[in-house]
């Protein structure tokens, strides 16, 4: 299901190259493109552009290298791209964490709003609230009970201040006026692996990494942080219907690449790479693909994103806040 998810993601993003190489001259792109993963190996943005880069390549003509640079809540990763020459072979491709490290971290070893820009959205992420067999809680109402029991004794995994796993169980406790013992990793697998082996208690993990595990009864699910269920878990209710009415904490993916690389005057080539899961083939198969199983297409613009449009991180729309992040606009 990933690989044919990936397939679809593949056209709109050569589609996103034959617009964008206007900027660049006729020739481009002229060597090998490099997509920077800012988490290790085997993590939901690393699964899906792996299984991408070979039908990029091929469209292309050109090699497709997917390297990934963990490490500082995307931080390295996004410090390689900031840096690199500004010719569209280099780019990133961040999790949510790009918009919330500004406000996290001291000394950010680049500027997010100078350094970067977004070219396009490419899927929002849903994440599931898992805890090993072993905890006692069957339910997000009898966990918020367990951790008020025992406060900052219960541990949870997480990749790091700044990405959205943390972020959601910042939230949940901030939400239910508990405390919980963060954990931190170098990416969510190998924080995954902790809770499936019973060294962590629980995590925010990517709904879709989680189908496999739930099934095989390694972990157990008590919600999604959407504020609708995910199709691959309809039994799973969400964590807003679970009595923590208002929850919302969904990860994303773009692309980004160093900000003086020349733009495109067509702003069409963002939103064919952002239609490009639900147009690609226009086939109910092809659409269904996309979603499984948890990921969404990202109908809405890049400057719509809290953090990286014109709204803070976890402020809604009315809320506008003092300072504008303009990474990515594309009004």
């Amino acid at each position: 299901m990933i690989a044919r998810r990936a397939v679809l993601i593949a056209p709109a993003l050569a589609g996103l190259f034959a617009l964008g190489g206007r900027g660049f001259g006729q020739e481009f792109p002229t060597g090998p493109i490099t997509f920077v993963v800012s988490f290790p190996p085997g993590g939901s943005i690393d699964v899906v552009m792996r299984a991408m880069a070979p039908k990029l390549q091929e469209r292309l003509g050109k090699p497709v290298v997917i390297e990934n640079r963990a490490g500082a809540g995307g931080n390295i990763a996004a410090a390689a791209v900031a840096n690199a020459p500004p010719d569209g072979h280099t780019l990133l491709a961040p999790a949510s964490s790009l918009a919330a490290n500004p406000t996290l971290v001291k000394n950010m070893p680049f500027d997010t709003l100078k350094d970067l820009q977004a070219i396009a959205l490419l899927f929002r992420t849903p994440l599931a609230l898992v805890v090993h067999p072993s905890v006692p809680a069957k339910s997000v109402s009898e966990l918020i009970a367990l951790l008020k029991q025992k406060p900052g004794e219960i541990t949870f995994g997480h990749s790091g201040a700044g990405a959205a796993i943390f972020l959601a169980a910042e939230l949940f406790q901030s939400m239910t006026g508990t405390k919980m013992n963060g954990v931190a990793y170098r990416g969510a697998p190998p924080a995954l692996n902790d809770v499936i082996a019973g060294h962590v208690a629980l995590m925010f993990a990517d709904a879709g990494s989680v189908v496999g595990h739930i099934n095989a009864g390694r972990v157990r699910p008590l919600g999604v942080s959407s504020t609708a269920r995910v199709p691959a878990l309809p039994d799973v209710p969400t964590i807003a219907e679970s009595g923590v009415p208002g929850f919302d904490a969904v990860g994303w993916t773009m692309i980004c690449a160093p900000s003086a690389t020349p733009q495109t005057g067509d702003r069409s080539a963002a939103r064919r790479t952002q239609g490009g899961g639900r147009n690609a083939g226009g086939s109910r198969r092809n659409r269904s693909d996309w979603h499984h199983p948890g990921r969404q297409p990202a109908a809405d613009r890049v400057a719509e994103i809290p953090g990286v449009g014109d709204r803070p991180l976890g402020q809604p729309d009315s809320a506008r806040g003092p300072r504008e992040n303009r990474i990515g606009r594309t009004a």
